[in-house]
């Protein structure tokens, strides 16, 4: 329900839970790769970070975050998948963690 189509046919809108973050320093970057899933399907959010801002953004992230990110669609030849290369994301909050009450 949160795909939104915004230019052409390779970029998208998605928004999702985070349940994997991984990074690695590059020479003259970082790399962050953060997966997300709306329940139903996940997908891999890849960007190559350069700025500080940027990497503090990345930094506070966390498994559970929601986020929203507009990146495009491309096959990733390394992870031999679709993923979706960022070039905005926003945090939206925490998911809620409902319990049973008795």
């Amino acid at each position: 329900d949160e795909i939104i189509n915004t230019v052409g046919d390779t970029s998208f809108t998605v928004m999702g839970e985070i349940f994997d973050i991984s990074s690695r320093k590059l020479a003259k970057s970082e790399l962050y790769e953060v997966s997300i899933t709306d329940g139903t399907d996940s997908i891999i959010v890849k960007k190559f970070v350069k700025t500080e801002g940027d990497v503090e953004q990345f930094k506070a992230l966390k498994k559970g975050d929601i986020i929203r990110v507009t990146g495009i669609a491309e096959y990733d030849t390394f992870a031999r998948e679709v993923l979706l290369r960022c070039v905005k994301l926003r945090y939206i909050g925490v998911k809620e963690v409902k319990e049973r009450k008795e």
